[in-house]
């Protein structure tokens, strides 16, 4: 089965999130309020997550009609700071010169939404054929650091079972983990007495650095 990929209605709709500013310090509600009408002109049933009165990310549901995993896939709709006087066009333009796209956020990145904005409509007219479903988030807060967004998306939706990034590029699909897996390691030794002339030893720190040295290797 072969699918047109709508390139035409992507761009539209990568230009009018890059047009509408969404960098550190602004509230993302206008950036928000567009992806969810373009969304929803597209057939897709939205919902705005919250953390107190702050709008934090946008969600779409794409239920199948089987059984299956919840996957979702994700692009932030927040930008880096913007600093006029570095850029050569309006950061905002949103315009096509050269055969590139210019503007904030046409990397990482509202291209990412845009384009996976298209597949999840495109799946949403193909939900009998579907085993599981396909979450859509798409998160403020990340380029500041507290990652409000992401985190509320986690809270409501603890069973997705894994997560495609909208933005790591075309020619190649990368699979890894993303912040710290943090956790807690007893080691054990036995003591001995520091007079003791017994060779064998059994030194905990000394094990610990050897594990450490071990994961190290590997990493």
């Amino acid at each position: 089965m072969s699918i047109t990929v709508p390139t035409a209605s992507i761009l539209t709709n990568a230009q009018k999130l890059i047009q509408t500013p969404s960098e550190v310090g602004v509230d993302p509600k206008d950036v928000f309020a567009l992806q969810r009408g373009i969304l929803e002109d597209m057939g897709l049933k939205t919902n705005i997550l919250k953390v107190g009165k702050k709008q934090v990310a946008l969600t779409a549901l794409v239920e199948g009609h089987n059984d299956g995993p919840k996957w979702c896939l994700n692009a932030c709709i927040d930008t880096a700071s913007v600093d006029q006087k570095n850029w050569s066009r309006s950061p905002h333009s949103g315009v096509v010169d050269g055969g590139r796209l210019w503007g904030r956020g046409a990397a990482d990145s509202k291209t990412g939404v845009a384009i996976l904005s298209h597949v999840a409509a495109a799946l949403n007219k193909r939900t009998k054929r579907m085993n599981g479903s396909l979450l859509l988030a798409f998160d403020a807060y990340e380029h500041d650091g507290s990652f409000r967004g992401i985190s509320e998306v986690i809270n409501q939706h603890p069973d997705i079972a894994g997560a495609m990034i909208g933005y790591s590029g075309s020619k190649a699909v990368h699979t890894g983990a993303r912040g710290f897996f943090r956790t807690t390691l007893r080691v054990n030794g036995k003591a001995k007495h520091s007079g003791s002339r017994q060779a064998e030893q059994s030194n905990p720190t000394a094990k610990a650095f050897m594990i450490g040295a071990h994961i190290s290797e590997r990493a």
